[in-house]
């Protein structure tokens, strides 16, 4: 389900856009990559992470043209262009192509029909673009307001509602503005609010802004999943404009944001990371949203971390139930080998207790930096998947262990010389499912 944004003023229903061409500027269109004489005509798009779309007909006969007059009609779902030739005095028609073009606006996620039909020759061309969800990383919006930011529930749970906040707070916003017919649907993960932004008349800006939220909307319980949150509204005023990859364009305020919907169970669960540290060849895990943070923006002297790309769940130290079988888990720090230094976990009950008693080189940093299930003495875990732990035996001059759920790391670690610990093939915890 979606539904049609307006486009930019050279696309609505009915204007005509009419471009006058030089000599010079037919010389150059023919010349370039996409247009060829003796090629047909040819439709194709270009469609940036922003959601904005540019319609292009390659290849159209251009001799003795003086300008092309365009016009764009639009829908919910499609697009018919139609484009007629304006001749100038000449001749012999001299062999020419050019390339046309058309700004088809920034459109919700979902794929578009396009007609293109040139009078001057040629069958009608069609085609189709298809718009993902946007991506905020390839744009830098030019919010209308002071700070535009979405505000967004944590991790809500698949059996309760929630709201979605929207903050753009300035000297005249939320105080004076309102938004009207505030709305939501939800399509593929995505999130799409909208509503119109106006100015209240009888509103006297004030500095600085009051709080509070310029948009509350209420959600009903969804899937578990990960969804985007967008906020689109449309303006009484003049929209604002945006930086994309097709240059500046009007649109409406955009705010992304993204959240996750979880399973009851999952809710008492948490993601362990793990990094990786290049000079020194260490593997480090954490569960911690702070040390999350500050090593996704590598902070000095964290800079030189990175992900693996490797994670798995645990239990919440506070899980309201955790199952049957589970056990805290320790975690140690070692600097013993400066300049080096490493991290190492182990469940109480398998090894917690015994790091403590007989290696005091070991400092206990937490008891309880996330909750296991302790897998049996095969190996087998009673649910869930085995976490395997392999130690590196001393290489490079100071002790690190790995800790993951894949098969194939597993055995690449060991073809490098790491050694298998644990229970059975070297299952150290179970990771729920």
């Amino acid at each position: 389900m979606t539904t049609f944004d307006r486009p930019p003023a050279s696309c609505r229903r009915g204007r005509r856009v009419r471009a006058w061409i030089s000599a010079a500027t037919l010389a150059l269109a023919a010349g370039t990559a996409f247009a060829g004489v003796g090629d047909p005509i040819a439709l194709r798009f270009a469609t940036s992470a922003f959601g904005s779309t540019v319609a292009y007909l390659d290849n159209v006969p251009s001799g003795c043209v003086a300008a092309f007059d365009t016009t764009v009609n639009g829908d919910a779902s499609a697009f018919a262009i139609t484009t007629t030739s304006v001749m100038g005095p000449c001749g012999v028609p001299p062999a020419g192509v050019t390339s046309l073009h058309v700004d088809l606006g920034i459109q919700p996620p979902g794929t578009y029909a396009v007609t293109w039909t040139y009078t001057g020759g040629g069958a009608a061309q069609s085609g189709a673009f298809t718009v993902a969800p946007p991506l905020a990383a390839y744009v830098t919006p030019r919010c209308p307001f002071d700070h535009c930011v979405a505000t967004l529930p944590s991790e809500p749970t698949t059996d309760e509602p929630f709201t979605l906040s929207f903050n753009m707070d300035s000297n005249s916003f939320p105080r004076c503005m309102e938004v009207l017919d505030a709305a939501a649907t939800v399509v593929d993960n995505v999130i799409r609010v909208t509503g119109t932004q106006t100015p209240r008349p009888d509103c006297i800006p004030v500095s600085p802004p009051p709080p509070g939220h310029a948009l509350s909307v209420d959600m009903p319980p969804l899937p578990a999943g990960t969804y985007s949150a967008v906020l689109y509204l449309a303006s009484t005023a003049s929209p604002p404009q945006v930086y994309t990859i097709n240059g500046i364009v009007d649109a409406q305020i955009f705010v992304p944001g993204e959240l996750t919907v979880l399973t009851p169970e999952q809710s008492s669960m948490v993601q362990v990371v793990e990094y990786y540290y290049p000079p020194y060849d260490h593997y480090f895990l954490t569960a911690d949203a702070n040390e999350i943070a500050v090593l996704d923006a590598r902070v000095p002297p964290f800079q030189d971390w990175v992900r693996t790309g490797y994670s798995f769940r645990m239990y919440k130290p506070d899980a309201i139930a955790p199952p049957a079988g589970a056990a805290e888990v320790c975690r140690f720090y070692n600097d013993s080998f400066a300049p080096k230094s490493s991290h190492f976990y182990a469940a109480r009950g398998f090894g917690c207790e015994e790091t403590l008693a007989a290696f005091p080189d070991w400092k206990l940093e937490t008891g309880s930096a996330f909750v296991t299930v302790i897998p049996a003495e095969n190996g087998e875990c009673p649910s869930g998947i085995g976490v395997y732990r392999l130690y590196n035996n001393g290489m490079g001059g100071a002790p690190n262990h790995r800790f993951t759920i894949d098969a194939g790391e597993r055995q690449r670690m060991i073809t490098l010389g790491w050694v298998p610990e644990g229970y059975g093939p070297g299952i150290a915890m179970c990771s729920p499912l």
